[in-house]
């Protein structure tokens, strides 16, 4: 229901900017409608409005908006189990981010590639970009993705069955929500 309604708005949305020229707002169009696709499960359709939103980034030069895309992108690739694509992704989404000094983005970044280390089992390397993640989270106090993180973290520690750090962690997890 909401997303078709969703969608409704957003093709009107197209029809009128792609009789402009504000490539701007037309790329944020596209990646909005490329996250519902997603979130209603139709990856195909996401990745299709993904690519075309990276395009006009590109084409502006917008490097936000590449990175924004990429980690976008780099999520269907995780959710489909394409551990290898969706790291490739955020890694390019990382260092765009880097270079722009986007610590909201990098923290971002960071987590998603500690949860494809995670869902693999490679603990300690999920654990250090978590890490990572954290230190950028708490510099921005973006408290919800502080929590989300040491929930995380949590996990990490729920897996190696150490139970009383995982629950230090979950406990500081919620502590901020």
């Amino acid at each position: 229901g909401e997303h078709n309604r969703a969608l409704e708005y957003y093709n009107r949305c197209l029809q009128i900017l792609e009789e402009t020229s504000d490539s701007k707002v037309l790329s944020s169009v596209l990646i909005n409608m490329g996250r519902i696709y997603k979130n209603i499960g139709d990856y195909s359709k996401a990745l299709d409005y993904y690519r075309r939103s990276y395009e006009i980034s590109e084409e502006l030069a917008d490097l936000r908006g590449m990175a924004s895309v990429l980690n976008s992108q780099g999520s269907i690739f995780m959710n489909q189990g394409f551990y290898a694509k969706a790291l490739d992704y955020y890694l390019r989404s990382l260092r765009i981010r880097e270079d722009i000094s986007d610590k909201r983005g990098m923290s971002a970044a960071l987590n998603n590639i500690g949860l494809i280390y995670l869902d693999q089992g490679f603990y300690d390397k999920a654990l250090d970009y978590f890490e990572q993640s954290l230190v950028h989270k708490e510099e921005i106090a973006d408290k919800n993705g502080m929590a989300i993180t040491l929930n995380n973290i949590g996990l990490i520690y729920k897996r190696k069955e150490d139970f009383d750090k995982a629950l230090g962690y979950y406990d500081r997890s919620l502590a901020i929500r």
